[in-house]
């Protein structure tokens, strides 16, 4: 995997993605989600795929996984993702006004309401 031409302050055009043929890439894409957010399964073009993994947007990228199953090497301009977003449990803790030094396994039955 490489990306070509590699931008630089004089030259802001938008890289292209090479995925070698038949291999697993970690990449860096492009992002408009912040924070931390789970990726979704996706074709991006016939034989080239968006793995479903958890991702943090760092600078407006984020890193995740594809696949290239062609039998030759893939150039394509990389996709803008969104991931949905993923709560922590500090936030579900913080919605439920639950006491810091308390465990959300204590509070089971609070929850419950929101899972039935």
């Amino acid at each position: 995997m490489k990306f070509d031409p590699k931008p630089d302050k004089a030259n802001s055009k938008n890289c292209k993605l090479t995925l070698k043929a038949r291999s697993e890439n970690i990449v860096k894409l492009p992002t408009k989600s912040l924070g931390h957010g789970l990726t979704s399964k996706k074709e991006l073009i016939p034989g080239v795929y968006l793995a479903e993994s958890m991702t943090k947007e760092m600078n407006g990228k984020c890193i995740t996984s594809t696949v290239n199953t062609l039998e030759e090497d893939i150039t394509l301009d990389p996709p803008q993702i969104l991931s949905e977003e993923v709560i922590s449990l500090d936030d579900v803790n913080a919605t439920l006004k639950l006491p810091q030094n308390r465990t959300l396994k204590v509070h089971a039955n609070r929850l419950k309401p929101f899972f039935d």
